[in-house]
């Protein structure tokens, strides 16, 4: 797990949202989604932050549960599956993996917005 974290998809990383589904599924408001979701997940992000430095395990949990279906559901994979692996260390309370995670997400987000800039 612990290479795991460290790693990122190049490919993935210069297209954060699969586009194609999302327009498929939400046609012409597929950019005012993606401009609720970045406000949104901005939030939920500070959230699992607050949550991880008072090492609350039922709000990591529960925070990056939600933040992992919203991504799942606008199709941003990677901070979906960076979500998912937030929940598996998060459970054993591995908090030094979880403030690896904390920061790829951040990495992830990141490229959401600039995508979403151009």
């Amino acid at each position: 797990m612990e290479d795991d974290i460290h790693k990122t998809d190049p490919v993935a990383a210069s297209t954060p949202i699969l586009l194609e589904s999302l327009q498929n599924d939400f046609g012409n408001e597929s950019d005012e989604l993606i401009a609720l979701f970045c406000q949104g997940a901005g939030i939920e992000l500070d959230k699992l932050k607050v949550a991880v430095a008072a090492q609350n395990r039922e709000r990591l949990l529960h925070n990056a549960r939600g933040l992992r279906a919203v991504c799942e559901s606008v199709y941003v994979g990677d901070m979906a599956k960076t979500c998912a692996a937030i929940e598996q260390v998060g459970i054993n309370c591995q908090w030094s993996e979880v403030n690896a995670l904390i920061e790829r997400l951040e990495s992830q987000f990141s490229l959401v917005q600039l995508h979403h800039q151009k």
